[in-house]
């Protein structure tokens, strides 16, 4: 009804911002999140052997694949590419953004990664099963506008995953700095609501 109506989808009105906004989210986000050290321990973690697994196709996978394949999801500009390259030089990483002025920006920076222009649905979907060691996703799921397409999500995340692979996701609203700077406020308003209501 609302592309009836000529009124663009979320998705198209979220492209269409970041679009314009490219330049100006690159330059406000080069600080690294503090969650980053836990993206790179978790990542770090991972089986360095191939013989983990119990499933012949993921060993299989696993043991003709020398470094990890990382799947950076909602990538942006690409500011995990140069933090997990320092961290985890052994990483093959690849960042998917769906926005052409995000992926732009990402290689004009950093020529030595591969970024790939394409929703994360649509890119999880082309990929075989069970061929990425990880996925990573920071500040990304709440970028999928419904719960249909999050679910989508979650079982290509689950199906292209190694068996042995992890699905890291980090969303500032639930951060430990987010808690430590607003829960107060936070527990106020909720009292003066309540309060308010009797």
């Amino acid at each position: 009804m609302k592309q009836q109506l000529g009124i663009p989808s979320a998705q198209e009105q979220l492209l269409d911002c970041y679009t314009q906004q490219a330049e100006q989210f690159r330059h406000t986000r080069k600080k690294p999140w503090p969650e980053m050290e836990h993206i790179i321990t978790a990542l770090s973690s991972l089986p360095n052997t191939h013989t983990q697994s119990t499933y012949a196709h993921t060993a299989a996978v696993w043991s003709a694949t020398p470094t990890h394949i990382v799947w950076d999801v909602w990538c942006g500009a690409g500011r995990c590419f140069p933090l997990l390259q320092d961290a985890l030089p052994w990483l093959d990483y690849t960042g998917i953004d769906f926005s052409p002025s995000f992926v732009e920006l990402a290689r004009q920076e950093y020529p030595a990664a591969t970024f790939v222009c394409q929703d994360m649905i649509s890119f999880l979907q082309a990929q075989p099963s069970q061929s990425s060691n990880a996925i990573i996703g920071v500040a990304s799921i709440q970028h999928l506008p419904t719960h249909l397409d999050r679910a989508r999500f979650f079982v290509e995340s689950y199906r292209t995953l190694a068996y042995w692979g992890s699905l890291i996701l980090v969303n500032r609203s639930f951060s430990e700095w987010f808690f430590s700077t607003y829960t107060w406020p936070f527990v106020e308003a909720l009292l003066y609501r309540a309060l308010s209501l009797w």
